[in-house]
């Protein structure tokens, strides 16, 4: 008799989201100190709460060259999951996103430094991103998209099921006559 066999299914799921966030007044916030940020509203993919952080004086300073990251925060608690997600920040003049894909990465909203996916943006001065098209009119759009991958498990079947033995009814009818 053959051993009952069962299966189950896991395809990975992907959910996609986008979110724009705008800011204005830009350089009312060219006083933040290093390493301050403004966070945009949260929102929902994959059924994770995200944030965009975006840091207007900078957080690192290479000699010369200036760097401020746009950053996709997990905001979920008690989360870890796996996303890849595209920063942009979109030339004002054009409508086109200056975009950085962020491959596939771990988030764990339990630890500070695994809940952020960071894109440093670089440019020589903060003078030459404030004249950069992607700052007009002290307006500034950062764009990102976030793809959540999740595991879907299908419902446990059988592979095989186990089959009665063919039946002899009619045999046993024909002897049951002959008596």
């Amino acid at each position: 008799m053959p051993t009952p066999t069962t299966v189950s299914i896991c395809n990975p799921e992907t959910d996609h989201g986008k979110h724009v966030f705008e800011i204005y007044g830009y350089s009312e916030y060219r006083i933040m100190c290093d390493g301050e940020y403004i966070r945009s509203g949260a929102f929902s993919v994959g059924g994770f709460d995200w944030a965009i952080r975006f840091y207007p004086d900078g957080w690192c300073n290479y000699g010369n060259i200036w760097c401020s990251p746009i950053c996709l925060e997990l905001l979920s608690n008690n989360s870890k999951l796996q996303a890849s997600c595209e920063l942009s920040l979109v030339d004002q003049t054009t409508g086109l996103p200056l975009v950085k894909k962020i491959g596939l990465t771990r988030f764990d909203s339990c630890s500070d430094r695994d809940n952020l996916a960071r894109w440093h943006y670089i440019f020589s001065t903060k003078s030459e991103f404030d004249k950069s098209p992607y700052l007009q009119d002290d307006h500034l759009t950062i764009q990102c998209t976030v793809n959540v991958r999740k595991p879907r498990v299908s419902a446990t079947e059988f592979l095989n099921r186990v089959e009665a033995p063919l039946s002899n009814i009619t045999q046993q009818l024909g002897k049951l006559l002959d008596t």
